[in-house]
């Protein structure tokens, strides 16, 4: 797309990635193995007998229900498949933000919501994460000058990317507190639930008090905006626009029917 600022470090990482001998930026996580991913009981062969074809576009329904376990109250037609955080992103942000709306951005951080922002609507404010006695935290003062009345969505990232920080859930609680005031979304970068050495890292939705009246959602979950398209995005509030809602469906409505399964499947379920 033009008029979208350049992502500068992106683009210098994408130029010499797999050129390099020793690679200081990567923070992905070590790769699995075929066999990792499918589990020692799985048949191989049955895997390697699959035909290659276009999946539904959302990802199939299996695999949407395997990774909607891991959260509360979730369920497939809330999770959307992407080809990485970068896309989810994109949509999320594409589909959330109108021409006057405020981005909160969380920094440190991947920066693309910082170019991604004032395309997508009207600019960016930022609030910190502060090194305190050797651990990065939330300055919840800074989140609540950043989310004012035209603030649309308040992107994080957890485990923050550099830092490693988790947020703590009174840190999380603050987000949604600040998140219910304004009526705001929440974008949430994250990796979880996961485990992090000692700490559990969990997804907003998992801290999120049933009474908060504020909108969670992650990856591409959206917001009734029937003026953007694509993506086309539904509230998940039957009862009407513009009601704050607990989840928001994804771009695509779930199919009727089960697609087959496929072994990888079930390498999304929760242990």
């Amino acid at each position: 797309m033009t008029g979208i600022d350049a992502f500068e470090m992106e683009r210098y990482q994408s130029l010499y990635w797999h050129l390099v001998d020793h690679d200081l930026s990567e923070s992905g996580v070590t790769p699995l193995t075929i066999r990792e991913l499918l589990g020692p009981d799985a048949d191989a062969e049955f895997f390697l007998q699959q035909a290659l074809g276009y999946p539904l576009s959302e990802g199939s329904y299996e695999t949407r229900a395997n990774i909607a376990q891991w959260y509360p109250e979730c369920a497939p037609q809330n999770v959307t498949l992407m080809n990485g955080g970068s896309e989810a992103n994109l949509l999320s942000l594409w589909s959330l933000l109108g021409p006057r709306d405020r981005l909160a951005f969380m920094l440190p951080n991947y920066c693309q919501g910082l170019g991604l922002g004032p395309f997508f609507g009207d600019g960016v404010d930022t609030f910190k994460l502060k090194l305190r006695d050797g651990h990065w935290s939330l300055d919840v003062e800074g989140l609540d000058r950043a989310v004012g009345k035209r603030t649309s969505v308040i992107m994080v990232c957890n485990p923050n990317n550099p830092t490693g920080a988790v947020l703590t859930e009174g840190d999380m609680q603050a987000v949604i507190d600040v998140a219910a005031r304004a009526g705001a979304w929440i974008v949430a970068d994250v990796l979880g639930p996961v485990r992090q050495s000692d700490r559990h890292v969990r997804a907003f939705e998992g801290v999120r008090d049933a009474g908060t009246s504020g909108r969670v959602g992650g990856g591409s979950r959206g917001r009734d905006r029937e003026d953007l398209d694509p993506p086309r995005l539904h509230d998940a509030d039957p009862r009407g626009r513009g009601r704050p809602a607990r989840r928001a469906h994804d771009a695509t409505r779930c199919p009727r029917e089960r697609s087959r399964a496929h072994p990888l499947d079930r390498a999304c379920e929760p242990p």
